[in-house]
């Protein structure tokens, strides 16, 4: 199942709209819905975000899954309300609402595993700008080499190769991008010290980085995509002040 929040901003980030409700999966018609519901209370609303797992590239979600193969829901949601969207991965937005939060770490890393036996995603910050990369397939752990579809079904069956798995995707992460500080959210793992000892197995431990483990990343997400909306509406106020 899968869990739908909704919330709008005022013009001073004030929260004044906070709905959560659950599907069975994800589909387009769930999103009208929720479209539907905040506009019909709030019609003035400026500018709406939606942060989903998957692909999204120029406003096209690929979640083979959920029966979306480079779909356009930019392009539907823009015409059905003639508003503007934008449409943002749901890691990227957790990795920058934390990273707002808090003056601590320059350049986080998330992994987000919401539900066993689900690849899971990465974002990342580095020296404090979001990491999409090249058609946004940046955070795609699911195409690396260890995390083939078969491969990681047969590790999660157990406490041990769940383990070892979220280990192996957290060493990618250090070699690659060297992030100052790991957040997990992962329902696999409930102690970070066998984590970080399973780590060491790979890496020299004086490499590991601290490791903080997200417990709720709701309020993160949606802050993140707030902030994500506000940079938006900035850029596009930008463009269309007079030189």
């Amino acid at each position: 199942h899968y869990l739908f929040t909704s919330r709008i901003y005022n013009e001073h980030n004030d929260i004044i709209y906070d709905e959560v409700s659950i599907k069975s999966r994800i589909s387009l018609e769930d999103i009208y819905d929720l479209c539907d519901m905040a506009f019909a209370i709030y019609p003035d609303i400026q500018l709406t975000g939606l942060s989903m797992p998957g692909i999204i590239d120029e406003g096209r979600l690929t979640l083979l899954t959920q029966g979306f193969d480079e779909s356009n829901i930019l392009e539907c949601l823009s015409k059905k309300y003639s508003r503007k969207f934008i449409l943002s991965n749901d890691a990227n937005c957790i990795a920058v609402g934390y990273y707002s939060s808090q003056d601590q770490y320059l350049s986080p890393s998330l992994l987000f595993q919401p539900y066993i036996g689900s690849a899971g995603g990465v974002g990342s910050i580095c020296n404090g700008r979001l990491i999409e990369g090249y058609k946004h397939v940046a955070g795609e752990i699911q195409y690396l080499p260890a995390n083939s579809k078969v491969s990681r079904s047969s590790l999660c069956l157990t406490p041990e190769g769940a383990l070892a798995w979220v280990a192996q995707s957290i060493v990618s992460l250090i070699c690659i991008l060297g992030p100052d500080v790991l957040l997990l959210s992962s329902r696999l793992i409930v102690q970070t010290d066998e984590l970080i000892r399973e780590i060491g197995k790979y890496i020299p431990t004086k490499y590991i980085p601290d490791i903080i483990q997200l417990r709720e990343v709701k309020n993160y997400m949606l802050l993140g995509q707030m902030i994500l909306c506000t940079e938006e509406l900035e850029a596009h106020d930008s463009e269309q002040a007079p030189a």
